[in-house]
Formats: C-alpha cells, sequence, structure tokens
C-alpha cells in the first residue's frame, strides 16, 4: 500500500539525524536551516518511508529538495503527483532542485526532467591559512541595502533573495562611488554558513577582489560556525580554482535541473 502525507517537525528532525551534510548538501539545509519554513511530504511503501519531497516558497522560484530512501519501492511519479494537489499547484508548474546522479536517473527515469541538466559544487573550506588578510572591503548597512540588491539583480544573482540581504551581513568593495564587488551569505547560523552572492561587476574583473570578498565572508563565517560552504557552477572553472586557492575543497558534485510536476494524474 502506497501513502502520502505531511511529515511533521518531529519526523523532519529525525532526518536531518541520517541526513549526509556533504554528500545530501541541498537536502540537509531544508531539514536543518529550513525546517521551520519548508513543507516535507513522504511517501510511504508497506508503511516504510520511501521518500521525501520538499519545498520552500521563500526563494524566486518553486524550489524543491529530494531525499530518497528507498530508491527500489519509490513511485516518484506519485509522490510529486501528491505534493502539487498538497501545494495547489496549476498544470505545467516547473519546479527547481539539485540532484545526485542517483537522484537524477530517477526524475529522467519518470520522465519529469524539462531541461539539460546543469552540473554544480559544493565545497567546504578546510585552510584558514589560505585566506588573504585585510583589504578594502566594507560591511553593507541597513541604508544601502536596496542599492546592493540592485546591484546583485543586475549583475545575474539568479539566487539571491532579499530577506538574506536584511539579516545576514553583507559586503563590498568599491570603485568611487559604485560596488566593484559584493558578497554574502545564504545561510549564517552555528549549524552551519553558507557563501553566496559573491559577484564583481565586469569592468572591475581580473583584479583579485572575488579573492578578497570570498576571504573576508570565509573568516566572518568561521566565527559563527566551523562549517563552511559554497556551491559554484562546474563550469566556472576561474571561480573554482579562485576558491581551492583559498582553502575550499569539492565535496559534493550534483545537477541543477527544473522538473515537471504534471506527472501523473492526481493521487488521493
Amino acid at each position: 500500500m502506497i501513502l502520502h502525507h505531511r511529515l511533521d517537525l518531529g519526523a523532519v528532525k529525525k532526518l536531518e539525524e541520517i541526513v549526509d551534510p556533504e554528500q545530501d548538501y541541498l537536502f540537509y539545509t531544508y531539514v536543518s536551516m529550513r525546517r521551520h519554513e519548508a513543507s516535507f511530504f513522504g511517501q510511504f511503501v508497506n508503511e516504510r518511508l520511501t521518500g521525501v519531497l520538499a519545498y520552500t516558497d521563500k526563494l524566486s522560484f518553486p524550489a524543491f529538495a529530494f531525499y530518497g530512501l528507498d530508491d527500489k519501492e519509490l513511485q516518484l511519479d506519485l509522490l510529486v503527483s501528491y505534493v502539487r494537489k498538497e501545494l495547489n499547484f496549476h498544470e505545467g508548474i516547473v519546479g527547481g532542485t539539485i540532484l545526485s546522479d542517483v537522484d537524477l536517473a530517477l526524475f529522467q527515469a519518470a520522465k519529469l526532467t524539462v531541461n539539460e541538466p546543469v552540473a554544480f559544487i559544493t565545497m567546504k573550506h578546510e585552510d584558514d591559512q589560505k585566506l588573504l588578510k585585510g583589504g578594502l572591503i566594507e560591511q553593507i548597512t541597513e541604508s544601502e541595502w536596496e542599492a546592493c540588491a540592485r546591484f546583485l539583480a543586475e549583475n545575474g544573482m539568479n539566487y539571491f533573495a532579499e530577506r538574506e540581504l536584511q539579516r545576514y551581513p553583507f559586503y563590498a568593495i568599491r570603485e568611487g562611488e559604485h560596488y566593484a564587488a559584493v558578497g554574502g551569505f545564504h545561510f549564517y547560523n552555528e549549524v552551519l554558513v553558507e557563501l553566496g552572492n559573491i559577484v564583481t561587476e565586469p569592468s572591475f574583473r581580473g583584479k583579485g577582489y572575488a579573492k578578497a570578498i570570498t576571504s573576508t565572508l570565509t573568516r566572518v563565517g568561521k566565527a559563527c560556525s566551523p562549517n563552511v560552504y559554497l556551491s559554484v557552477f562546474a563550469q566556472n572553472t576561474i571561480a573554482i580554482h579562485v576558491y581551492k586557492q583559498l582553502g575550499f575543497k569539492v565535496v559534493s558534485k550534483k545537477w541543477i535541473t527544473d522538473f515537471s510536476l504534471d506527472a501523473y494524474s492526481i493521487v488521493k
């Protein structure tokens, strides 16, 4: 018998205990950092949990995280259809997620993916001695939030959420009155810190600003948590090289993909 239902907070906390923070990084951030804002939907086959699909509405697109517990028993199309019904999504809705090789194969086998997956790397900081010291870096103040958000949008930071700027420290390097580079955090907590929204305005690239911003963010992050991560597209080899020079190590390679929630006739 296959059943679906929302998981309560107790069940989510139990998942946190078994999820690998590095190999299942995205889902781990949902069960740890996002658990009070996200919704978690489980599939049970003969009373055994086979898979979980988590959703948050705090990003600029329908954002999901998947965690499989029993790939052989899991009926992924049914789980996705149930989630669409519970969230009251219209037909044609497309969600975004990050998947392992195994999970991507499950989504492709169920004919859910709608685009070509893009390789995505998660890195963890391990060597403080490689960080740069000092520099002309300033913390962004509340009066600058609007200008900073505009800079990030103009420079293609699609995963930036304005509440991150309001909650967490952001830093900038200026050239005259203009931002040359900006960086901040996606998560900033004693459990883990995730650097993000690091960007240099194209005309100022090649001056080492990304290194300087990343070093400052990492030092600030290490004062909050020993677990400092960042993620980057695998094709961005220049950025990956910079991060490795600063003491970051690749801990996992995943795939960013969009998927359809029109998986199956709506289940009860």
